[in-house]
């Protein structure tokens, strides 16, 4: 009996230790994952997976960004990359009134409260601007979901995206 007791114990342990991705916490459209001990969110409405914070060293210059998210290696995955406009922009919670406009339950809220998010696109009446998405700005989160161009000199974060059907 305890031999047969410890011969299960050991198959489950050896089971669970296979899952590679681990839910963290979800609600009807977010799920917060855990893989090779870094934190991402899945968004179940556009089967895109995020980076819970972004980079936050300071910023980067938009070339620095694009450079960044190709080569990030994260929670098990290496095809990172910039998301467009569109793509950030459904992260914007439009019925917010304070604080930054995303769900602070999934992402880290201090990372979202100050600068610009870059996108991969740039403007095509300017192409020295790329469009950024602002997470703190209520004015333009209610007047075109937070999208506005910056001069891709300049600095803004990454937050890195990848599909994940």
């Amino acid at each position: 009996m305890i031999e047969s007791r410890t011969s299960r114990l050991v198959a489950i342990a050896v089971a669970t230790s296979l899952v590679a991705t681990v839910a963290l916490a979800t609600d009807p459209r977010f799920t917060l994952e855990e893989a090779d001990g870094d934190t991402t969110v899945f968004d179940d409405q556009t089967n895109l997976e995020w980076q819970r914070e972004p980079d936050t060293v300071g910023g980067h210059t938009w070339v620095e960004a694009l450079g960044y998210c190709e080569s990030l290696v994260f929670g098990g995955h290496d095809d990172w990359r910039l998301p467009n406009p569109m793509e950030l922009s459904t992260l914007v919670d439009e019925i917010a009134t304070s604080g930054p406009a995303i769900n602070t339950t999934f992402f880290v809220a201090s990372s979202f409260s100050t600068i610009a998010f870059w996108t991969s696109t740039t403007n095509p009446k300017n192409p020295g601007n790329t469009y950024t998405v602002r997470f703190n700005d209520f004015s333009t989160i209610y007047d075109g979901g937070g999208v506005l161009t910056q001069d891709k000199g300049t600095l803004a974060l990454a937050l890195c995206v990848r599909y994940a059907p």
